[in-house]
């Protein structure tokens, strides 16, 4: 389950802009493509909350487009897939080269493109667990809740409020704010660190 705000993204943009100093203020769309740059980022580095989906291998090929997530979570691509097992056993992650060098004892997988994982060494119809990052749906809008917990709202006000004079090129401005959001990001992710059990969800 995605982390849900009970602020949303345009509740947050009213506020940085009042608080803002800058003649004309950023347009929503740069507020959205910050805030959504911060959300994916923040799941995909940070939180790193792990889920296990399931394929069948067809001619070596695990493909992701097929399998289901939740409706506040994006697609799987294959950057966000970190282990996979076939039938039970863990495949080691390596290069073509390796696929070639250690199969058919050892299945090796590798992403192929944005939304295959090639896997060597495993039999046809295979059964394959993949286990994934999950990241929120990329923002098209500032009309939805933000993937932060209500105590880090701070850290997403931040990120715009730096992006928002660095656009304005008020670079010192930029500085204090980015350095603010860097520190608020750190602390971000000593508390999911000490929330994480055995590198597993948070």
């Amino acid at each position: 389950m995605i982390y849900t705000s009970s602020y949303t993204g345009a509740s947050l943009v009213e506020a940085v802009k009042s608080e803002l100093e800058v003649i004309p203020l950023p347009g929503d769309t740069a507020f959205t493509r910050w805030l959504s740059s911060l959300e994916q980022l923040a799941w995909s580095e940070v939180i790193r909350m792990k889920r296990i989906a399931h394929a069948t291998a067809e001619n070596g090929i695990l493909s992701l487009d097929g399998i289901s997530v939740p409706q506040d979570e994006a697609p799987i691509c294959s950057a966000d897939v970190c282990a996979v097992y076939i039938d039970g056993t863990q495949a080691m992650h390596g290069t073509a080269e390796e696929s070639f060098l250690f199969s058919p004892e050892t299945s090796v997988w590798r992403r192929e493109g944005e939304r295959e994982i090639a896997v060597s060494g495993v039999r046809e119809g295979a059964d394959a667990a993949i286990v994934y990052f999950v990241r929120p749906q990329r923002r098209l809008s500032l009309s939805a809740a933000i993937a932060l917990p209500d105590e880090f709202i701070e850290l997403a006000a931040s990120r715009l409020k730096g992006e928002a004079y660095r656009a304005a090129n008020e670079d010192v401005l930029a500085a204090k704010w980015l350095a603010d959001y860097n520190q608020r990001l750190e602390a971000f992710q000593n508390w999911c660190d000490r929330r994480r059990t055995g590198g597993g969800a948070v």
